[in-house]
């Protein structure tokens, strides 16, 4: 199983999750976070970058099994250039 790995990032926590040895970035939370529609990137996400989305299952803090959709840690800049305010 997949474990979340906190990383602080400007004041705050950004979870990552390691996958075949490389950076995963759940990407829900960070969506939501800045306040954008989880239901639009989600679909951003897996039309421009779905040959890198992978879904990871982890365990969440209530101790369940969650799969999250996540991108490469590596990817998160083109994500965020790709948002229209």
């Amino acid at each position: 199983m997949n474990q979340i790995i906190p990383v602080s990032f400007h004041n705050d926590s950004l979870a990552i999750v390691d996958h075949d040895g490389q950076p995963f970035v759940p990407m829900r939370p960070v969506a939501t976070n800045i306040g954008l529609d989880w239901k639009n990137q989600h679909a951003k996400l897996t039309a421009k970058f779905g040959p890198t989305v992978v879904i990871i299952t982890t365990v969440g803090e209530d101790g369940k099994d969650r799969e999250m959709v996540c991108l490469p840690l590596r990817k998160i800049p083109a994500w965020l250039y790709s948002i229209n305010p």
